[in-house]
């Protein structure tokens, strides 16, 4: 299982790093880890995550959450948890 899952947090960090090269949007240098990230959502209940972007100062992440797909706002210093809809 943390096969996977790092597995499927590198290939995230790979899409991240092209997609952030051609948008320009990136992390402030204080962000926390996007494996933090991916852990902070988990253990609040969303899973699984199927995209995760940095846009507009904040993760934007798609995920799951009791089998409804949901777009879930994350600020990128503290990992907190600003919007879900």
């Amino acid at each position: 299982m943390k096969t996977t899952v790092l597995a499927f947090l590198t290939s995230i960090g790979l899409a991240f790093a092209s997609g952030a090269a051609l948008a320009g949007d990136q992390p402030p240098s204080d962000s926390k880890r996007l494996s933090e990230i991916a852990l902070i959502l988990e253990k609040a209940g969303y899973h699984p995550i199927s995209e995760i972007e940095f846009d507009d100062g904040h993760w934007e992440v798609d995920a799951y959450q009791n089998g409804v797909k949901i777009e879930v706002n994350v600020d990128p210093t503290t990992g907190a948890i600003t919007a879900d809809k």
